[in-house]
């Protein structure tokens, strides 16, 4: 990320989730091995020099590598033989990955020690307001929920149930797939993501390639996957690593994915008294620790948490925007 308020709040969750296992005394198969992103053109080359220096003024350790050090970190990538050669790349060593069914569990297992009542297979159908406009709770297929604050995190979900409240946001949704192969011997140690060709991977515990490519180009709540993203990203994919060009799919999905105007997360109270959000993450997996203490804090408080002041409603009112669109869609 570019700017200074996104390193800040991004860096606080990979903080918190270097010691989460410890702190939820569940283990979330923390990997730190390393966040690698291909450069292939000179403009990408330019605008990720430009993140690096950013990133290293922001006391975030990141650093520029050569062609030759990346076919050192991955031997089986075809530097020179894709329609893009390789030019270099942007390298954080203390990226990684973790489990994400385990991130949640470990969550859910925490807050239930806690007293937090979790009601699976419960969708809020609608937000109910009172006669003077503040929230009085949710409706749901099992009954009403009365509450005089609401928090929402529903990642692609956001306007559709703002919308029942009588609130228009500055976000919209789109479909994001993704893809696993068959286990396969360990071959990839670092998360290399590719933007110039549309495809980003990384090897699980299990040896099982996890894939994923290009967003819906409009906006979209499909839950499945077009054809036509797989095929792009499979030949993306085999264009960098040819070695892959036998390996088996075992299953694919798609997902729901909210961003904002300007690619920057909202943590926010809203018009609507006793209404708080929490959206436009971007796929924002990575955040989980720093998001979810932020929304806390703000709904316990009512103000917003310092990292994520930056972040509220108010900054579309005065085009006051945390410009990420060229760092986090494209260039």
């Amino acid at each position: 990320y570019l700017q200074d308020p996104s390193a800040a709040i991004y860096d606080k969750a990979l903080k918190l989730y270097e010691n989460l296992s410890q702190d939820l005394n569940y283990n979330i198969m923390f990997s730190p091995r390393g966040l690698l992103m291909l450069a292939q053109t000179e403009h990408e080359v330019r605008g990720y020099k430009r993140t690096v220096y950013a990133n290293q003024l922001q006391g975030v350790a990141t650093e520029w590598v050569s062609p030759k050090r990346i076919k050192d970190m991955l031997p089986i990538i075809n530097i020179d033989g894709p329609r893009y050669p390789v030019l270099g790349g942007l390298y954080q060593e203390r990226g990684g990955t973790a489990r994400h069914d385990a991130v949640a569990w470990g969550y859910a297992r925490a807050i239930d020690a806690m007293g937090v009542e979790i009601h699976q297979n419960t969708p809020v159908t609608a937000i109910l307001r009172g006669a003077d406009g503040a929230v009085t709770g949710v409706e749901t297929p099992r009954g009403t929920v009365r509450a005089g604050r609401v928090a929402l995190a529903v990642s692609g979900h956001t306007t559709t149930l703002t919308e029942t409240a009588g609130l228009r946001l500055p976000l919209r949704t789109i479909n994001l797939s993704a893809f696993v192969s068959e286990p396969l011997q360990p071959c990839l140690d670092v998360v290399v993501n590719c933007p110039d060709l549309g495809v980003y991977l990384s090897q699980s515990d299990k040896g099982e390639l996890v894939i994923g490519g290009a967003t819906d180009l409009g906006q979209s709540f499909r839950r499945d996957v077009k054809q036509h993203v797989f095929e792009d990203t499979v030949a993306a994919m085999l264009d960098l690593f040819p070695a892959f060009r036998q390996v088996k799919m075992l299953r694919q999905w798609g997902g729901h994915l909210d961003i904002a105007h300007d690619a920057s997360p909202i943590v926010s109270a809203t018009d609507v008294p006793g209404l708080y959000v929490s959206a436009g993450w971007w796929g924002g997996y990575k955040a989980i620790p720093a998001g979810g203490m932020a929304l806390a804090h703000l709904v316990a408080t009512g103000a917003p948490h310092p990292l994520a002041a930056p972040f509220g409603l108010g900054r579309f009112r005065h085009l006051d925007y945390v410009l990420e669109a060229g760092t986090t869609t494209a260039r």
